[in-house]
């Protein structure tokens, strides 16, 4: 069975391994959505797979709640992932 979701998450260690990379693997198998967690930079990228293709639906930043799809009803508050 295929997720709808995924998340990356980028660190210092791994951004040699950029989650980009990842992401025509994840529309190969028909994943959705994905979600970008950037420690160092502070921001949270939302995809979606639309047609083949990766839309960058929004970018969150610093200690800004968020709502993001697939799981509009779940306010999510940045400053507790930056602690």
């Amino acid at each position: 069975m295929t997720p709808d979701w995924v998340c990356d998450i980028v660190t210092p260690w791994t951004d040699a391994y950029d989650p980009r990379t990842k992401l025509p693997k994840y529309a190969a198998y028909g994943i959705a959505h994905a979600w970008i967690i950037d420690l160092p930079g502070n921001t949270v990228e939302v995809q979606r797979l639309e047609g083949g293709r990766w839309i960058e639906i929004a970018v969150f930043e610093t200690n800004q709640p968020f709502r993001a799809e697939p799981f509009p009803e779940i306010e999510i508050d940045l400053g507790s992932l930056w602690a």
